[in-house]
């Protein structure tokens, strides 16, 4: 198979090859997504230079978006649905760069989603889970 994206993501996983993120089956969140799937793909956010703090800022906007279904404000989906926008433009970003893998990850997150607030914290858990995997750069 000679496509791009199963080539782009071979050393992360069997859930991240060429079908794409798989986070929920149905309605249920794939719990691989907050165990061994999140310390893969948080290794490969690492190694491709992406930072905790960049990581930690998208996870904010999830809770922040969560905070609007708990308030029953309708604005949340048009605030999740902006974050491939934003995830989009930090990739382009000389000063914020994020890798493009990020990108396609929140990308199929949100999709994901779609309007279901249950899915959006369950989202929310999958985001918590790469932060603490995320290995942080060693120190000489």
């Amino acid at each position: 198979m000679n496509n791009r994206r199963s080539q782009s993501y071979d050393r992360t996983g069997p859930a991240l090859r060429s079908e794409g993120f798989v986070f929920f089956k149905g309605d249920v969140l794939n719990t691989e997504w907050v165990d061994k799937l999140a310390k893969e793909f948080a290794a490969t956010l690492s190694s491709n230079k992406m930072t905790i703090n960049q990581l930690r800022a998208f996870y904010h906007e999830f809770l922040r978006i969560k905070e609007l279904t708990e308030r029953d404000d309708k604005t949340w989906i048009v605030s999740l649905k902006l974050l491939k926008a934003k995830a989009s433009y930090r990739a382009s970003s000389s000063s914020t760069k994020i890798p493009q893998k990020f990108v396609d990850f929140i990308t199929e997150l949100v999709n994901g989603i779609g309007s279901d607030s249950k899915k959006l914290s369950d989202a929310c858990l999958v985001i918590e889970a790469l932060v603490a995997y995320f290995e942080k750069p060693r120190q000489n």
